[in-house]
């Protein structure tokens, strides 16, 4: 009886080992594999992914760009065909476990890593002749970022030992997870009390190319902007971030809202999104939370802030109720200092209204007595089952969705024993629409869609039309069958969207420099055409003259002399024309 349980016992071991083994044989190979690509996520410089077969390695900051699309020319797209071995190790020859000592004279693409004055440095995008160690003010003005040192073997992760950059305070808390931003050197004026009514569309702010915010405001005579999105550096470290991309104090649009707010405009930050971590869901308590909020206001004056709140976060109760404490204690503050602010939630929504977890973030504000200035719903990315046979209804399903929202906020406010009129129940509602194709690939939000939005909007007066997002309102590339963040995958002119919807400004707010540059200088202008200037920027397709020639810029650029010698013609932006 025993040795046949000995056996036994020995039997059932060993093929309990083998069955381990196996899984780690099959956790390794599934490990090894390439992801597919997609659309919808998000690809940083040196990520590699599989598509039809092919194995491509992104070049920059990319999303939505097809990686086998046909171009002209080789910077047209950000996605690189790497060469598979015979073995499927997608192992690119030219690659070292090593990184080699920087050489002024060497291309590197982004995620290649050099070493340089016994420091590692990895490309973000693509250089040459950028010295890693030079003194910059901001940190997208080096296409290099510090990853460690390699005197001490430590291999730590230091992207922040560089004098150059704005130091961080680190004070005390509660938790050592938070950490306030240095903001005294952010200098972007002071905002201003916003319309009853307004359009201000939602600004991808950390999109490359970067959003001319000013050029755009100053052309399209658009006076206002949503900044998306602050979030927190991770779950564990409490500390705002544009996207996770930019330190909260070196937004990357920094210049461009100064110039915005001197012509007469402005903007509002948006809080959340749908990617990251929010602020609300890292901090430890709603103490830190109401300061890191306060002081992000102050030195970006702000008069308007939005709380985009989706996914998962619906759900999350106790970080929803400390955000809202947080904001009653952060308005009660502001409110003794003489200092307005308005409050704005953003949410998902459906032709008939919010659902129970919309609902429930508006409670747990009213509970804390949050003075909500209004609610703006992402009138977007239904479904089937909630807007069945969209084609051509997406204006209809807006419309039908903010009216049920106004029902839901009368009940709402009723509820909590605060009247409220129906004009001022309709001046609480704003209404964002993802203009062309959405993430719902059978909902299209067409140019009459925006008309029959703009008819009603105005019918009702409500408080605020926006769309996602304006770096998409244009078709350079007609309909396409794929999401981009770059375009709205339909036809359409360009900013067509935009004119359709401005007409809900009041644009004489709007002072005009007609250089363009309202503070006089000449940093940071954006030409396309003229002779070139050593302090203009240029985005692809501008044309310059110099010294005779004739040249078109390939990609966004800024300081490049058109005329320089190169070995090879995509280490220049400029294309000789004649």
């Amino acid at each position: 009886m025993s040795k046949k349980f000995n056996k036994t016992h020995r039997v059932l071991i060993m093929t309990i080992i083998a069955l381990l083994s196996l899984t780690s044989m099959l956790q390794l190979a599934f490990a090894n594999q390439l992801s597919q690509w997609n659309s919808d996520s998000v690809y940083w410089g040196g990520a590699e992914v599989e598509h039809n077969g092919e194995v491509y390695a992104a070049k920059w900051w990319t999303k939505g760009d097809v990686p086998n699309k046909e171009v002209e020319n080789e910077w047209d797209t950000p996605w690189r065909l790497k060469d598979s071995n015979s073995d499927g190790s997608n192992e690119d020859d030219s690659e070292s476990d090593e990184a080699s000592n920087w050489q002024s004279d060497t291309a590197y693409w982004a995620g290649d890593e050099v070493e340089y004055n016994e420091k590692i440095y990895v490309a973000k995008w693509w250089t040459k002749g950028d010295t890693p160690d030079k003194q910059v003010e901001n940190e997208w003005d080096t296409p290099w970022r510090l990853k460690s040192t390699t005197n001490d073997g430590s291999g730590e992760n230091d992207n922040t030992d560089n004098d150059n950059n704005t130091p961080e305070t680190e004070e005390p808390s509660n938790d050592s997870r938070v950490i306030y931003p240095d903001y005294s050197k952010v200098d972007v004026g002071q905002g201003v009390e916003w319309p009853k009514t307004v359009f201000a569309p939602y600004v991808d702010s950390t999109l490359w190319p970067q959003f001319l915010l000013a050029d755009k405001s100053k052309d399209l005579k658009l006076p206002y902007f949503n900044l998306g999105f602050i979030v927190s550096q991770s779950i564990d470290v409490c500390k705002p971030t544009w996207g996770t991309y930019y330190s909260a104090e070196e937004g990357p649009l920094n210049e461009e809202i100064k110039r915005v707010r001197e012509m007469g405009g402005d903007v509002a930050v948006s809080f959340g999104g749908a990617a990251n971590v929010p602020l609300h869901v890292a901090a430890p308590d709603a103490e830190s939370l109401k300061e890191q909020y306060k002081r992000f206001i102050k030195a970006y004056g702000l008069t308007r802030i939005d709380f985009d709140i989706e996914g998962s976060w619906l759900s999350d109760t106790s970080s929803l109720k400390r955000n809202s404490e947080a904001l009653k204690a952060l308005q009660d503050e502001l409110r003794s200092e003489g200092y307005k602010l308005e409050i704005w939630f953003t949410l998902p929504v459906i032709p008939s209204g919010l659902n129970n977890y919309g609902i429930n973030v508006i409670k747990l504000a009213l509970d804390e007595k949050v003075d909500i200035a209004g609610i703006n719903v992402m009138t977007m990315n239904y479904g089937d089952w909630n807007a069945p046979n969209p084609n051509e209804q997406m204006g209809e399903y807006g419309i039908e969705a903010i009216s049920s929202l106004k029902d839901q906020l009368k009940d709402l406010y009723n509820e909590y024993n605060i009247p409220k009129t129906e004009s001022e129940l309709w001046s609480m509602i704003g209404t964002t629409p993802m203009i062309g194709l959405n993430d719902v690939r059978t909902e299209v939000f067409n140019l009459q869609d925006a008309r029959e939005t703009i008819e009603f909007a105005i019918e009702k007066q409500i408080g605020m039309i926006s769309m996602w997002s304006i770096n998409r309102d244009k078709s350079p590339n007609g309909n396409l069958n794929y999401v981009s963040n770059h375009e709205s995958s339909i036809v359409q002119e360009e900013y067509e969207f935009t004119e359709i919807f401005n007409p809900y400004n009041d644009t004489s707010v709007m002072n005009i420099v007609e250089d363009g540059n309202s503070n006089g200088e000449e940093d940071n202008q954006e030409s396309n055409s003229g002779t070139w200037n050593v302090n203009y920027i240029y985005t692809k397709g501008s044309v310059v003259t110099y010294k005779g020639h004739t040249y078109e810029a390939k990609w966004w650029t800024r300081g490049d002399n058109p005329s320089k010698e190169v070995n090879n013609e995509w280490e220049t932006p400029w294309k000789l024309i004649k």
